[in-house]
C-alpha cells in the first residue's frame, strides 16, 4: 500500500478531478447560459493546480532541483496557499452570490470576500515567509470560515424559498454539499502538517488515504451534479 500510494497518489487524485471535468464538458451545453459554466472552468483550474504543484518532483526527475534549492519556492506550500486556499475562498462566495437573490445574504458574501482579502494582506505584511514554509494557520482558518459561510448562506436561501421544494434536483445543491463535505474533512488535516514528512510515513499514508477518499467522493458528487442536476433554480 505504501509503495502504491507513493507512486500513484498524484495520478489517482488528478484522475478523479479529470472525471468531473469530462462530465462538465459533456454537459456544458446544458449550463452555458448559467453560472455553472464558471464552476466547470473552476474544475479545470483545480486540475492545473494539482499538475503544477508537482514541480519539485518534475525538477528532481530532470536533475534540475538546483534551480529551486534553498529558495523560497523549494517546497510547494506557497502554490497551494495562493491558488487553492486563497483562490477557492474567493471563488465560492463570488460563485454563490451569482446564484442567490436574497440581498442580505449577498451582502454577507461581500463581507466574507473582504475578510479573506484583509487576512491575506495581514499575512503578507506581518508573516510573509510563512507562505513559503508552511500553510499559514490564519489563512487556513479564515478560508474555511469563508467557504463554509458561503455554502451555509446558499443553504439558508434554499430553506426559506420555494427552491426547497426541488432542492434535490439542483446542480448547485449537490456542488455545495460536496464542497462542505470536503472542507469539513480536509481542513483539520492542515493542523497536523508538521507530521507530514518522510520520517513519519504512517501519518503520510493515513493523510493520503483520507484525502483520496475525500477527493473521490467530492469529485464524483460533482460529476453526478453536472450530469443529473437541473437548472431550474439557476
Amino acid at each position: 500500500m505504501i509503495e502504491f500510494l507513493k507512486e500513484n497518489y498524484s495520478t489517482i487524485n488528478q484522475l478523479v478531478i479529470l472525471i468531473a471535468i469530462l462530465c462538465g464538458v459533456y454537459s456544458y451545453k446544458n449550463f452555458k447560459h448559467t453560472p455553472v459554466k464558471y464552476f466547470i472552468i473552476f474544475l479545470v483550474f483545480v486540475l492545473s493546480i494539482e499538475v503544477i504543484s508537482n514541480y519539485p518532483t518534475y525538477l528532481i526527475s530532470l536533475n534540475l532541483e538546483a534551480l529551486i534549492k534553498d529558495t523560497l519556492i523549494e517546497q510547494n506550500y506557497w502554490w497551494y496557499t495562493l491558488t487553492w486556499t486563497i483562490g477557492t475562498a474567493l471563488f465560492f462566495p463570488i460563485y454563490y452570490k451569482s446564484v442567490m437573490s436574497n440581498k442580505i445574504l449577498r451582502r454577507i458574501m461581500d463581507v466574507l470576500i473582504g475578510m479573506m482579502i484583509l487576512t491575506v494582506l495581514y499575512v503578507v505584511v506581518f508573516d510573509f515567509r510563512s507562505f513559503f514554509s508552511s500553510f499559514p494557520a490564519v489563512i487556513e482558518v479564515v478560508s474555511f470560515l469563508v467557504v463554509v459561510g458561503s455554502v451555509s448562506c446558499y443553504f439558508i436561501e434554499i430553506l426559506f424559498s420555494e427552491k426547497i421544494l426541488s432542492f434535490y434536483k439542483s446542480t448547485n445543491f449537490y456542488i455545495a454539499s460536496a464542497v462542505l463535505f470536503w472542507w469539513l474533512v480536509s481542513t483539520p488535516l492542515m493542523f497536523y502538517e508538521v507530521y507530514f514528512s518522510a520520517s513519519d510515513w504512517d501519518y503520510v499514508i493515513l493523510k493520503w488515504q483520507i484525502r483520496l477518499l475525500t477527493n473521490t467522493i467530492t469529485y464524483l458528487t460533482f460529476s453526478y451534479a453536472l450530469l443529473k442536476g437541473k437548472v431550474e433554480d439557476l
